[in-house]
């Protein structure tokens, strides 16, 4: 067991932000993976994640967050005021807590009609 153990720790790499955050940034723009398409009902999830990971690291403002406003406002079902994992797809209170989270991590004036604060 403690031979593994020197295996793992002679083999971890330091973390380097600037590639981290690069690969999240770019995740955006592989719009034809497959990872993608078969993720695609996640994507509201997904975009919290990837926005929570870069205002750890300090970088949110690289994730073009007028955009993720924009996007996260076209999720919204207009009839029944829910939100959806993604355009087109159906409303699911399970994604209120990315949204609302979404509100606080990009400081959105354009969400908080959405998500008022109590």
């Amino acid at each position: 067991c403690s031979k593994s153990v020197e295996v793992m720790a002679s083999t971890t790499s330091p973390f380097v932000e600037a590639l981290h955050a690069k690969y999240i940034a770019s995740l955006a723009s592989k719009t034809s993976s497959f990872e993608h398409v078969a993720t695609e009902h996640l994507r509201m999830s997904g975009v919290y994640w990837g926005l929570s990971a870069m205002a750890l690291m300090g970088r949110e403002h690289e994730m073009g967050t007028d955009e993720i406003v924009e996007w996260v406002l076209s999720c919204q079902d207009r009839e029944s005021g829910g939100f959806a994992g993604n355009v087109g797809h159906d409303a699911h209170s399970e994604l209120l807590l990315p949204l609302r989270l979404h509100v606080h991590l990009t400081n959105s004036l354009a969400l908080t009609y959405v998500c008022p604060p109590r």
